[in-house]
């Protein structure tokens, strides 16, 4: 009986999944102008995606092969999310690696921004994880000794598309830090939640702030750690990208995006999060050529993120550039992967191991557990 109720949950979140994904991609389809209608391969392509257990349906298909041709490796996200997710990233593992409050006990110093102050579960917490009796005046003595400039407040979980972030700059008023209102103990105690982080902005890479110099603009990528020999890949990049003013550079928020190529040269348009694209944002020619900075150190960078997450093996890092093009990792993403964002900017997200991926999950369909995130 245990069974079948969760056979049933199961069956009615993907569904439900499948309804979401299937109503925003029509949505998609009639901004851009794309035709519901067959293309070439896609029976091969529904055939192939249907063997992880859920039937695919033709509409991202038939989107994504507009931006990337008629590939049989475009990655359906409804099926990626409720077929492939729970076996590479198995969710008992998430709630612990989603929480940014913990990762700096998973990884060395020096791959995060520096922490200031935590939250946790409603209890304040130095760097060190230490417990801190906190009020006014100790946080605005704390707040005194701070050599940095910014300060950036975001919650530590649960935290999506920029939801939630506040920027503070340190005034000529005494050292207090401001933002559109001031960092004080009422606002962490009673607006922020019980789960927060404060961390040391950064002074991004100059190269990278002339693309908008408000918000960091982070570098996404896809990364997958073979099933086969342990080693990291990184399969997909693009860059975000802040609309003028904005402290966030999410596409969710106004932002836009543009694809980078293997060898680290940007692509020659910018796109939303429906996927229509442009030439121009934020005042700047993308159809000039731009190279993203160190790029042989940050890929380095980033497959050595995938050795500290053992229990996940697709992941979506966001990474950012100091003002010595050094890379550091802002946040890793094990659950809502995304594969869209890739996907737009003319490769599958998964890249040459796409069948690699396809069949451990077919052969591991066993172990997928219920994912109730949706």
């Amino acid at each position: 009986m245990k069974s079948r109720i969760k056979h049933i949950v199961k069956s009615a979140l993907r569904w439900y999944r499948q309804r979401k994904h299937e109503k925003f991609y029509h949505q998609v389809m009639r901004m851009n102008g794309i035709k519901d209608a067959p293309v070439p391969g896609e029976k091969e392509w529904l055939r192939r995606w249907s063997r992880l257990g859920m039937r695919a349906t033709p509409t991202q298909y038939r989107v994504f092969s507009c931006y990337i041709g008629n590939n049989m490796d475009i990655v359906p996200e409804d099926i990626c999310h409720s077929c492939i997710e729970p076996i590479l990233n198995p969710f008992m593992f998430a709630g612990y690696y989603s929480d940014k409050n913990v990762f700096d006990r998973i990884f060395p110093e020096g791959y995060f921004p520096r922490t200031v102050l935590r939250k946790m579960g409603g209890f304040f917490y130095d760097a060190d994880y230490k417990r801190l009796s906190l009020d006014e005046p100790r946080l605005q003595a704390m707040l005194q000794k701070e050599t940095c400039e910014r300060i950036v407040l975001k919650p530590s979980v649960e935290g999506i598309s920029g939801v939630g972030v506040r920027m503070f700059r340190k005034s000529n008023r005494g050292g207090d830090f401001d933002g559109n209102e001031r960092l004080t103990y009422s606002l962490l105690s009673e607006k922020c939640g019980r789960d927060v982080i404060l961390q040391e902005a950064m002074e991004q890479s100059e190269y990278i702030s002339q693309f908008n110099p408000t918000s960091v603009n982070t570098l996404r990528l896809s990364l997958y750690r073979s099933v086969k020999d342990e080693s990291c890949h990184v399969t997909g990049a693009i860059m975000r990208i802040g609309g003028k003013g904005s402290v966030v550079d999410n596409a969710h928020a106004g932002g836009c995006y543009v694809g980078i190529h293997s060898d680290g040269t940007f692509c020659h348009e910018v796109l939303d999060q429906y996927g229509q694209r442009r030439t121009q944002f934020n005042g700047i020619d993308f159809s000039a050529d731009y190279t993203y900075p160190n790029w042989q150190e940050v890929m380095a960078f980033a497959k050595s993120v995938g050795q500290y997450v053992p229990h996940h093996r697709l992941l979506a890092l966001d990474i950012v550039l100091d003002k010595e093009n050094r890379p550091h990792l802002i946040e890793f993403n094990c659950l809502y992967y995304g594969s869209w964002v890739f996907q737009y900017t003319g490769s599958p997200a998964f890249g040459e191991f796409t069948e690699e991926i396809i069949e451990y999950c077919v052969n591991n369909r066993k172990y997928s557990r219920l994912q109730l995130a949706i």
